[in-house]
């Protein structure tokens, strides 16, 4: 406000006696003092978060028109300022270094006086603190094992800054403790890293599969899900309201397949395969390298494979080989998207026939090409840097070994800003070493080319190779879970989840190899070893057993069987079908004695998943059908009968009616259309949504939501599922009720007695039903073959192995059910009663409960209801 001018009227009274002249004029008296021009502002400047002085804070007044009024002056220590301003309305500004303006102040100056005005100021983003994360070792620091990460911090206003430090590790693994800017960090254990758990509590039903460690000798793989993979995190804060955070990655081991052909620096890890103490010895290269054991009385111990060369581990009885050796590189060239091999490798391995030619067949796949057309940006807009740990040849930031990280490094090469058709044809003019080492090559899965392993497979054969892994582990080292894609995860979480799957390896070790080695007949798909050379066969026309004289079956052995794993469905040099698998659209003659045609994807799942008991001796298929010939045994289907049920076959008392192919038949890729495709389970790659398609089964709470893909939401199955349940059961009953008067009815009969429990089958004991009668039969399938769980009124002494035993109830195989001499089979292979069996077993190894194929699975049942079973 402007200064205040007082006027002072002062009245004289006079009381006038009587009048007189005017007198002078009197002198003028000196004039008053001036208004004061100027006044004073004073205030204080605040932090507008911490509410702490502000130093150095620059104000300066100006008046409404921009004009400076002042000399600006800046604030104490204390925040604190004066400044002397003219008289009247004045604009106030505030302004400080990385600090916002709390905007312009009207300000009214009185002379001679002093107003106040106060201003807080917030700190601007370029006050925000800057900071890094460093660590000494990020990869291979070793499972339980303890290192530190440092935190660099920086802020422009010199603030003291806080650190605070968190594990956002998902799922939570291993511990991080925080002191100001450095952070202890301790490595999970291999127990917890291996193990099955919740990805994220965000994704009830999403799994990280993890590993279990087989009880046998060999190589411990690690997978991105296994190998103890950590996220450090720290945020800094200025105490101003700004804070700036980071994270590093921390790993207890290097990404490492189960081949045993690794690279130089690798830390190999290794499995006795028992619990308990073990005994282990190395032998390692005599040139040079100081390689040791880290414990060699644990279970899995390590060492470090630290030069070129062979290392020769063992432990008990048990040996191997483990080879290494530096990467090397095939492509010599390219643009574009196409490449250019190495001639020194398409030599032998091209179409000279001195080796097999792989090299052709793999050019066309999409792993050879993945970087390159990564670079073009065909392989989406997330495509990075950090693909390239899987996409390029030895990327491994754990050791220095001429991988494709090192030779990026020194040469300079780093990945594009933004993607261009030449940006392949650029890195291989003008980073060769680089561009030698990218995409997905064959030392991706077969380890290091200048090791002595590369000429091993020709003595050793590929069953034993070094270089050559059916292992999925091998594969999961990029298909796993920790690297965005799910399908090893889903693989390995079936058998988890349910005891069944593809990767039950007990199934492999104990039918795949019975007797030690593979078996000829179980082997072919219980083996992924096996059944890449019964594809070779099917694909011939044999659907038979293994030949005897195939390496196969003696090379492969419980010490080294894979379950049904990624190599066995697809073919990994090959792109002649959709998804490199192995078979498509039409199948070869199947095992089952017929042929599925314009399936899709669904012929691959149909060459095991077929009765698979149509073969003859010396050669030839038959089926299990009115108007062929009799079961040549008293075998079941094999339970995996899912093709035969699809298709309407293999099934008695059907007539001419057969086949009775299903209605979904009409779903494009058929198996893989449903259970695959548009499976309902699914999984997030790359944080969106991806579907399942390794998951394989249909879960009863996701039938209904898989039937709406084609049909309506109110389609869920339920009841034909529950009547095919209730009239499964009731022809169940039914076989054995009469297979229960029948062996009443004979007086005499003679068992051979099947007891669960030891798998034993003990001598054939004859029972005279007279004095001692049945009470009591139940359907049960024994070791592949139609049987029944008996009861009998009063124990029976039976003999298993040289060990007596005495049961009244055991199992026992319906051609083991024989007359009084032993002689003759209770049932005939001509009869009604096998086939009745057949036919049951035929719907129950199905496991759909009648989904497959509605109409066929119904029939089947109906029909063989009616049938006379006395036979």
């Amino acid at each position: 406000m402007g200064s205040k001018r007082i006027f002072l009227a002062v009245i004289v009274s006079t009381v006038v006696a009587c009048s007189g002249s005017t007198g002078p004029q009197g002198p003028v008296g000196p004039g008053g003092a001036n208004a004061p021009a100027t006044g004073t502002i004073t205030g204080n400047v605040k932090d507008a978060v911490a509410l702490t002085a502000l130093a150095g804070v620059t104000v300066t007044v100006s008046d409404t028109g921009g004009t400076q009024l002042a000399t600006p002056v800046t604030t104490d220590q204390n925040g604190d300022y004066t400044v002397t301003a003219p008289i009247g309305t004045v604009v106030v500004t505030f302004a400080k270094q990385y600090f916002t303006s709390p905007g312009n102040l009207l300000v009214g100056v009185v002379g001679g006086q002093s107003v106040t005005a106060n201003a807080s100021m917030s700190e601007a983003s370029s006050g925000k603190p800057a900071i890094s994360a460093v660590t000494a070792t990020r990869t291979d620091v070793g499972y339980g094992a303890t290192t530190t990460v440092n935190a660099t911090a920086s802020d422009p206003n010199g603030d003291t800054l806080t650190y605070a430090w968190s594990n956002a590790t998902v799922p939570a693994l291993g511990t991080v403790t925080g002191n100001g800017n450095q952070a202890t960090v301790v490595l999970p254990s291999m127990t917890d890293a291996f193990a099955y758990r919740l990805e994220s509590p965000t994704a009830p039903n999403q799994y990280i599969a993890g590993y279990v460690l087989p009880d046998r000798f060999g190589i411990v793989p690690i997978l991105p899900d296994t190998r103890g993979e950590m996220s450090v995190s720290v945020t800094v804060t200025d105490g101003r309201g700004q804070s700036a955070s980071t994270s590093v990655t921390v790993d207890a081991a290097s990404v490492l397949t189960s081949a045993r052909n690794v690279a130089i620096g690798t830390k190999v890890y290794l499995n006795s395969g028992h619990a308990g103490t073990a005994a282990w010895a190395l032998t390692p290269p005599t040139s040079g390298s100081t390689a040791a054991l880290s414990d060699p009385t644990a279970r899995t111990p390590y060492f470090v494979a630290d030069v070129a060369g062979t290392y020769t581990v063992t432990e008990g009885t048990n040996t191997m080989t483990i080879y290494a050796g530096d990467w090397k590189g095939v492509i010599t060239g390219g643009s574009g998207t196409s490449i250019v091999v190495d001639t020194n490798c398409t030599m032998c391995h091209g179409t000279s026939g001195i080796a097999p030619d792989q090299f052709t067949p793999w050019m066309a796949t999409g792993h050879a090409t993945m970087m390159t057309r990564g670079l073009g940006g065909a392989n989406s807009t997330h495509y990075g840097s950090s693909c390239l740990v899987c996409h390029t040849v030895g990327n491994d930031g754990g050791v220095v070994n001429n991988g494709f990280d090192d030779v990026a490094a020194a040469a300079g090469w780093t990945f594009p800003a933004t993607y261009s058709s030449t940006n392949w044809t650029n890195m291989v003019a003008s980073y060769p070493t680089v561009a030698r080492l990218a995409n997905i090559q064959c030392e991706n899965c077969h380890g290091p080319q200048n090791s002595t392993a590369h000429m091993a497979t020709g003595t050793t054969g590929d069953f034993q190779s070094p270089r050559i892994g059916y292992s999925a582990e091998l594969c999961a080292t990029c298909h796993a879970s920790g690297t965005g894609h799910h399908n090893y995860s889903e693989w390995a979480s079936v058998d988890k989840t349910s005891g069944m799957g593809h990767s039950n390896r007990t199934d492999a070790m104990g039918i795949g190899t019975r007797g030690g080695t593979l078996n000829s007949h179980c082997g072919r798909c219980h083996a992924a070893q096996g059944y890449t050379v019964y594809a070779t066969q099917l694909a011939a026309g044999n659907p038979g057993t293994i030949p005897s004289g195939s390496p196969v079956l003696t090379q492969v052995t419980t010490a080294n069987v894979e379950s049904v794993t990624c190599t066995a469905c697809h073919d990994p040099h090959s792109v002649a079908n959709p998804s490199q698998l192995r078979f498509y659209g039409d199948t070869p003659l199947l095992a089952a004695g017929f042929q599925m045609f314009g399936v899709g994807k669904g012929a691959q799942c149909m060459t095991c998943h077929n009765s698979r008991n149509a073969t003859l001796t010396g050669g030839g298929t038959y089926l299990h059908e009115d108007g062929a010939q009799n079961p040549t045994s008293y075998a079941a289907p094999h339970q995996a009968c899912q093709t035969d049920v699809f298709g309407g076959r293999n099934a008695y008392f059907l007539g001419s009616s057969t086949p009775m192919t299903s209605k979904h038949a009409a779903v494009a890729d058929t198996c893989v259309g449903c259970h695959m495709t548009n499976n309902p389970e699914t999984h997030l790659s790359h944080g969106s949504p991806a579907v399942s398609t390794h998951a394989f089964r249909i879960t009863d709470a996701n039938r209904s939501t898989l039937c709406a893909n084609c049909h309506s939401t109110s389609v869920d199955g339920e009841a034909i599922a529950a009547g095919v349940e209730a009239s499964l059961a009731n022809l169940g009953a039914t076989i054995s009720n009469a297979v229960k008067a029948k062996m009443n009815g004979a007086g005499l009969v003679t068992v051979t007695a099947y007891d669960a429990a030891s798998d034993a089958y003990s001598a054939a004991t004859q029972v005279n039903t007279a004095t001692n009668a049945v009470t009591a039969v139940s359907m049960v399938e024994i070791h592949g073959q139609i049987g029944f769980n008996v009861t009998f009124a009063n124990p029976v002494n039976l003999t298993f192995n040289g060990t007596a035993k005495s049961m009244s109830t055991f199992g026992v195989q319906l051609g083991s059910i024989q007359d009084a001499a032993g002689a003759n089979a209770l049932y005939a292979l001509s009869g009604n009663l096998v086939r009745a069996g057949w036919n049951y077993f035929l719907v129950e190894g199905d496991q759909s409960k009648g989904i497959h194929n509605p109409t066929f699975v119904n029939t089947v049942l109906n029909t063989t209801m009616a049938q006379n079973l006395t036979n």
